[in-house]
């Protein structure tokens, strides 16, 4: 919350890299939309607001849908069954998943498939506008183990279709996926709001 400014010495000193390498990773992520430069050429991360949240998942519901059912089409149909054989034991599981086990779940349809999308241009899009998966990560880390039945009912339903062959149900089935998971992550960004802010990393300076 807010902005912040970014020190490339002081986050290389950190990191014990070159302001070469830290350039290079800065550049990487304004490629992406998540870091901008401001007049006199600071590096600026942030705020992460519901604004921003909201435009970001107009981009995913435009173009998340398709590259999935692209991507899954290069994916082996072993590998499809068995991150649906996953999804089917953790929701047995019921709400006993660690953070590190809902963000794998995730990376199978939202990172993997759309990583596997012959576009190149079109996975990189989707990927940087996946602000919903921070949220829902920072969520996990700081609140701890919640209830992902729904998300994992989405996940599951979207594979059921890709594994049928049918691109334009899997297609809806993702959109109905997005667009459920915004209002979680709208709703978390709230409960986040409300909590104090972690020590921010030395290399950060707040603006406002």
């Amino acid at each position: 919350f807010g902005a912040w400014q970014v020190s490339e010495a002081v986050m290389g000193a950190h990191f014990g890299v070159s302001r070469t390498v830290i350039r290079e990773a800065l550049a990487r992520l304004n490629g992406r939309g998540l870091i901008r430069k401001d007049r006199a050429s600071h590096w600026i991360a942030g705020p992460l607001s519901a604004r921003l949240l909201s435009d970001a998942h107009a981009i995913r519901r435009q173009l998340e849908p398709g590259a999935v059912a692209q991507g899954a089409q290069r994916v082996p149909r072993g590998r499809l069954a068995a991150m649906r054989e996953a999804l089917r034991m953790a929701l047995e599981r019921g709400a006993a998943l660690s953070q590190g086990e809902v963000e794998a779940l995730e990376d199978d349809l939202h990172g993997g498939c759309v990583a596997a999308a012959p576009n190149r241009l079109l996975a990189e899009a989707v990927r940087g506008a996946q602000v919903g998966r921070v949220v829902n990560r920072l969520f996990g880390t700081h609140l701890g183990i919640h209830d992902e039945r729904p998300m994992l009912s989405e996940h599951r339903l979207v594979l059921d279709h890709l594994l049928a062959g049918d691109r334009d149900g899997a297609e809806a089935a993702m959109r109905f996926h997005l667009d459920a998971d915004h209002e979680r992550a709208r709703a978390r960004l709230k409960v986040l709001s409300v909590f104090d802010a972690p020590a921010a990393a030395p290399y950060l300076t707040k603006l406002h």
